[in-house]
């Protein structure tokens, strides 16, 4: 047949409409995601980098102070050990046994755990080793071979999650 024409589709049925918007929607969908995952270990990051700061920061703090101007903890019989935790508190000026620094996602000092955008707590233990205890062995005095050392940890507030520990040595009479 001469006269016939072939017909031509023309658009899409709505089958092939419907397919084709699930497949945008799930491409939308995993880019999405995508974007929360790298958002959230962008923060991470930012939160284990800053950490780290405060943590460098506060043995840095120790070394300045120096081996011989850091407070004393108490001794203990069994380990044959001084042992002294707490942290410098930035708004008082002072090193409190037993104390906790807080401060928030900048690094920046807060006066407390409760303060608005507090994000980490620090805290530091001192220990003495090869030192002569007193007589009634509740504190301790300096040899010339007693050494000391810092450790600092920094945590998180919101799940008390340990993000940063180091540790030095600190020189008695400096470096």
């Amino acid at each position: 047949m001469a006269g016939s024409r072939r017909r031509t589709r023309l658009g899409f049925t709505i089958i092939e409409g419907i397919v084709a918007a699930l497949i945008m929607a799930l491409a939308i969908a995993g880019m999405f995601a995508g974007w929360n995952a790298i958002d959230w270990r962008y923060y991470s990051t930012r939160e284990a980098v800053q950490a780290a700061q405060i943590g460098r920061g506060e043995l840095e703090r120790a070394k300045v102070y120096g081996a011989d101007n850091l407070p004393v903890g108490s001794y203990d019989t069994n380990s044959q050990l001084g042992t002294w935790t707490g942290s410098y508190i930035s708004s008082s000026g002072t090193w409190s046994s037993g104390g906790t620094a807080y401060y928030d996602l900048t690094g920046t000092p807060v006066a407390n755990s409760t303060a608005a955008g507090v994000k980490f707590s620090a805290q530091i233990t001192i220990t003495d080793s090869d030192v002569r205890p007193n007589l009634a062995n509740t504190s301790y005095a300096f040899t010339v071979t007693s050494k000391r050392a810092a450790v600092i940890t920094v945590r998180r507030i919101s799940d008390s999650q340990i993000l940063f520990t180091q540790g030095t040595n600190l020189v008695r009479g400096g470096i």
